[in-house]
């Protein structure tokens, strides 16, 4: 995943034609541990740019 990539969750992969995508604004691969013990990497989304979420819950469905 890169900045710019559009991205589903993980969770609305069956339905990623009719879920709208949302837009990476930043990766991080730095550990929060308010978030999680686990390491990166992180991404920062435009629907909620003040919250990181592991990048492994979501998959690119158009690359920038």
């Amino acid at each position: 995943m890169k900045v710019g990539d559009l991205v589903v969750s993980r969770a609305y992969q069956n339905y990623s034609e009719v879920v709208p995508a949302k837009l990476v604004l930043q990766i991080t691969a730095k550990v929060n541990h308010a978030l999680s013990e686990k390491n990166g990497p992180y991404l920062v989304l435009s629907d909620n740019p003040e919250t990181w979420v592991p990048a492994c819950s979501f998959f690119v469905v158009s690359p920038a």
